[in-house]
């Protein structure tokens, strides 16, 4: 009987070699998120600092003497089914000595829900201070389209460095998503070491099937040497007998 194949041969070891890349290809995704959750400082910076180039320490920051220009504002309207899912607003801020013409240093941005009937928020409007987390970490940050809307609809310029702001100031899902890659890591160690187990498990019960096979056929093969070996005695006796 041929011996039993290796278990290390019957892992798809290229397959195993691939798994690490699936957290990491999603740490990296993330990076800013994850970032933003070892974040633990806070920093306080006015509109007009960010207006000249100034950058907060921290990505959890406090912007004073801002003035909202609302009826600038852009709307951003997530639809499903017909049903309104999701209303988002991007409310420009400038520094209270502002004139028209002059780029905008921050946009707010304002989860709404689906409060779509009411265009203001009045706690943004109102405001001169503005809490929340700066979007400013890697490729974050205010996107083309967005500064297209502002410029060419609004006719709002935003200036190069403007800063977006998200105005909800909780962190929780930054902890909970930056628990992603590590999550995936344990799944992905998970199946690698079933996919071993296995290899194993089927190895062992091959090799104890072998063992009791052969055992058998040497059991079998004993067997019948003992009753060719009888008779041979039986053959010897009568032919005794006969003489």
């Amino acid at each position: 009987m041929a011996p039993t194949e290796d278990w290390k041969k019957q892992v798809n070891w290229r397959v195993l070699a691939l798994f690490p890349l699936v957290p990491v290809g999603i740490a990296v995704a993330m990076l800013p998120t994850l970032l933003h959750a070892l974040d633990f400082g806070d920093a306080t910076i006015t509109v007009s600092q960010l207006a000249a180039g100034e950058k907060p320490s921290s990505t959890n920051v406090r912007i004073t003497e801002g003035r909202a220009l609302y009826q600038s504002a852009y709307q951003l309207t997530t639809t499903r089914d017909g049903s309104v899912e999701r209303v988002e607003q991007f409310v420009p801020v400038v520094p209270l000595t502002w004139q028209p013409g002059q780029p905008v240093p921050l946009v707010i941005h304002v989860e709404r829900g689906i409060a779509y009937d009411s265009q203001i928020d009045p706690n943004v409007a109102r405001a001169e201070t503005f809490t929340g987390i700066a979007r400013t970490i890697l490729w974050e940050g205010i996107g083309s389209g967005e500064r297209a809307v502002f410029a060419n609809d609004l006719h709002v310029p935003l200036a190069e460095n403007a800063v977006l702001l998200d105005a909800d100031p909780s962190k929780y899902l930054f902890y909970l998503y930056s628990g992603a890659p590590l999550l995936a890591a344990l799944i992905m160690g998970y199946i690698a070491y079933t996919m071993i187990k296995m290899a194993r498990d089927n190895h062992a019960s091959a090799v104890e099937f072998d063992k009791k096979f052969e055992a058998s056929r040497a059991a079998y093969a004993a067997k019948h040497a003992s009753a060719d070996d009888d008779d041979d005695d039986d053959d010897e006796d009568e032919d005794e007998d006969e003489d």
